[in-house]
């Protein structure tokens, strides 16, 4: 299933939904002062105060949407909460504020107050999503992804001036936080990091911790990919617009003889030269129907214990702003199929989420991989990946918690890992995930829009 990133919500906030104000309460991310001048650029494009809408049952008519209120979100997201609605980055008050943190880090150098490779790194990676975001269409049709209802009006003329004006600015910020390549490639590896001491757990005891050998050859995890097949790539990276890259791995229970014919299945898939449209889903969790197990391929089903993991990885732009893999895991979806006791047939999954934490990231604590609380609430067909998608007044359905929330893209098996016959074990002489990703990356629009104002800047590109 795609990956779910939980935004943190905390308590209902008094000011005005939607705008940039509580800019003014930077958070301690990048450096302990709060008001340093990165914690301020950050919380600026990554703190928004959101109204909330959801349906309200009445037993003897149809369901009313209703107000639910105003929260708070950020810093501590991976992904920008901001809407293509303008009162999130267009209106008076949040432009105003973007423009004079930007120009303020561009007249101060900003790019020069912090040499730590790691920060630079991510401070580029969270300012690149907003400067996507500004070229995004959202009513772009992606697979999985509900239409906007009514769809959003076209930016007027001084909106889209707008939005030029902040990508302009932007893409000389990204230009000045650029490390050279081979310091991107020597970044710590977080995910090692959280596994030196063995597998981190989670604080659930019924939770899957990381697995320590994900990565070992010796080990049991397996990946699986896309074929060969020219620039395609995974919908989560569509839905991410290519600055992280997705991969996908299973591990089976060993002491199940039906693992054999999951393998053999896989490696025949792998042979395909593209995919059909046939889906095939593992077991769905007992909020499915009261269907068999689905098989691969109409094969052999996925047996009981087998984990799944979806792992999300950054890109970085170097100084040259070529795209450059990094050993910086940023989310991991771990799922596990467990016997059901009422259907034997449609076994129950277990799942556990982790996602990157900066100020622990950082400290060196944990790889700054967290545990997701299962309570927070997601938002529906990966909404939450790169922007909000509220609604047409600028409000965001409140969500629900993981496995429903999996239900929008996955149907009757809420958990299910999608899988088609063109999907297979990844062959060592195909393009890599991150191969794959770049190249896909390096033709989109707004990649080389990006490059283009990153070129035409005069920002120094790092500290001299």
């Amino acid at each position: 299933m795609p990956t779910i990133l939980a935004l943190s919500l905390t308590a209902m906030m008094p000011a005005q939904a939607g705008t940039a104000q509580e800019g003014a309460a930077s958070a301690a991310v990048y450096d302990a002062d709060r008001q340093h001048l990165w914690n301020r650029l950050h919380c600026m494009f990554y703190v928004r105060h959101v109204p909330l809408t959801g349906l309200e049952h009445r037993p003897s008519d149809a369901p009313l949407r209703v107000d639910r209120g105003v929260r708070r979100f950020g810093p501590d997201v991976l992904d920008p909460p901001l809407s293509a609605h303008p009162r999130y980055l267009l209106d008076d008050e949040p432009f105003e504020r973007a423009v004079a943190v930007l120009d303020e880090f561009l007249r101060c150098r900003g790019g020069r107050m912090i040499d730590d490779p790691l920060r630079r790194v991510m401070l580029q990676r969270d300012l690149w999503a907003v400067f996507d975001l500004l070229h995004d269409d959202p009513n772009e049709s992606l697979p999985l992804r509900m239409p906007v209802v009514p769809p959003y009006p076209p930016r007027s003329a001084a909106q889209n001036a707008r939005a030029a004006e902040l990508a302009r600015k932007l893409a000389a910020v990204i230009r000045a936080l650029a490390v050279p390549r081979e310091l991107i490639e020597r970044l710590p590896d977080n995910y090692q990091a959280a596994t030196a001491g063995g597998s981190a757990s989670t604080s659930r005891p019924e939770a899957e911790a990381l697995p320590a050998d994900l990565f070992s050859r010796a080990g049991l995890w397996v990946e699986i990919a896309l074929p060969a097949s020219g620039r395609d790539v995974p919908v989560h990276t569509r839905y991410v617009r290519g600055r992280s890259v997705f991969r996908t791995f299973y591990s089976l229970d060993e002491r199940d003889s039906s693992g054999s014919r999951v393998r053999a299945r896989l490696r025949a898939a792998g042979r395909a030269t593209k995919p059909t449209s046939e889906p095939a889903y593992p077991a769905g969790s007992a909020r499915g129907p009261t269907a068999s197990a689905p098989a691969i391929g109409g094969d052999a089903p996925w047996p009981v214990g087998t984990r799944f993991v979806l792992l999300r990885q950054a890109l970085a732009l170097d100084e040259r702003m070529d795209l450059v893999p990094t050993p910086i895991t940023e989310s991991m979806l771990i799922r596990r199929l467990v016997p059901n006791p009422d259907r034997p047939d449609v076994p129950l999954q277990t799942v556990a989420e982790f996602h990157l934490d900066r100020a622990d990231l950082f400290a060196g604590r944990a790889g700054g991989l967290r545990a997701v609380d299962p309570a927070e609430r997601r938002f529906d067909a990966y909404a939450d990946l790169g922007w909000l998608r509220t609604d047409a007044a600028g409000r965001l359905d409140e969500g629900r918690p993981l496995p429903g929330v999996c239900l929008s893209c996955h149907g009757p098996f809420p958990l299910g890992l999608r899988l088609h016959r063109g999907i297979g074990l990844r062959n060592t002489a195909d393009p890599s995930p991150a191969e794959q990703t770049i190249n896909w990356k390096s033709g989109r629009a707004e990649f080389l829009r990006l490059r283009e104002a990153a070129a035409a800047s005069r920002a120094p590109s790092r500290p001299e």
